[in-house]
């Protein structure tokens, strides 16, 4: 029941996205048929609000359709060829980094369980960072913010990345190097 609550809850959110996202560039009449037709998309493909727009849905046939991986295909792949521990580990992204350090290629550092001296340390380090946030998918949210440290104005902007990595330490994942 829990799960299917979250799952209603996130498709909610979703669809509220999606219903903004609609009316920046259609008229109600047109809203009014895509949303038929999404709700169709969901119940004959498992897309999602996102991956309609994505993928251009409302464009393309039902035949064409059928060749994408929507979110319901993925996750029942997923279940269907992954134990529950597998799926944990490449659902959570600190988990996924931790098991594959090494093949990563590059550094990275979990804001959820680092201190403020570990945060300044690693944007001291880099000059790049990527800065994931913990929720929201696809990136809409938070559309990869990407903290550079520079001279500005003849002072190194340090300063100001480190108020912009500690104000988003609420809703930040990660830290990854560019």
């Amino acid at each position: 029941m829990k799960r299917i609550v979250k799952w209603l809850k996130e498709f909610l959110q979703n669809y509220i996205w999606f219903q903004r996202k609609l009316r920046e560039k259609n008229s109600l009449r047109k809203c009014i048929l895509l949303n038929f037709h999404f709700l169709w998309c969901v119940l004959t493909d498992g897309c999602s609000p996102e991956e309609y727009l994505w993928f251009e849905f409302y464009h393309k046939s039902r035949r064409e359709r059928k060749t994408f991986l929507t979110y319901l295909r993925h996750a029942v792949l997923m279940k269907k060829y992954n134990s529950e521990r597998v799926r944990k580990i490449l659902n959570e992204k600190q988990e996924f980094n931790r098991l594959f350090e090494k093949e990563l290629g590059r550094e990275w550092l979990d804001a959820d369980r680092a201190d403020e001296g570990e945060i300044e340390n690693f944007l001291k380090k880099h000059q790049i960072v990527m800065i994931k946030p913990k929720f929201g998918r696809g990136g809409e949210e938070f559309t990869n913010i990407i903290i550079k440290v520079r001279r500005l104005r003849g002072q190194n902007s340090q300063d100001a990345c480190w108020k912009s990595a500690s104000g988003s330490i609420n809703y930040c994942r990660s830290l990854i190097q560019m």
